[in-house]
């Protein structure tokens, strides 16, 4: 083979595994998930539910200037959160979660 056609194929290749790596990321499938749970597996992934749900997570919450933010969006549209401070978190920060709880 000519070194033109190496390169084609080579560049072929690459572009391919891209595509599927992309799309695994992106799009999912229950394998997919399942593998990726096996390397955590005290994390929730996916549940089953018969309605559309969506589970939102913010690390190092609550914060003063950005949890109002993140509140008044879920307000607008109707939606519900869950709250949890552990550890040894800024008892500054507690007040800021304070309007969730309501």
């Amino acid at each position: 083979m000519t070194p033109v056609w190496t390169i084609i194929i080579i560049s072929v290749l690459v572009i391919a595994g891209l595509v599927v790596a992309f799309w695994t990321l992106f799009h999912p499938t229950d394998w997919a998930v399942k593998r990726v749970g096996n390397f955590y597996p005290g994390v929730v992934f996916r549940v089953t539910t018969g309605e559309r749900a969506v589970a939102l997570t913010i690390d190092d919450a609550p914060h003063p200037d950005v949890t109002p933010g993140i509140l008044n969006e879920l307000r607008k549209h109707g939606a519900r959160a869950t709250h949890w401070t552990g550890g040894r978190s800024d008892p500054g920060s507690r007040a800021s979660a304070r309007p969730a709880t309501r």
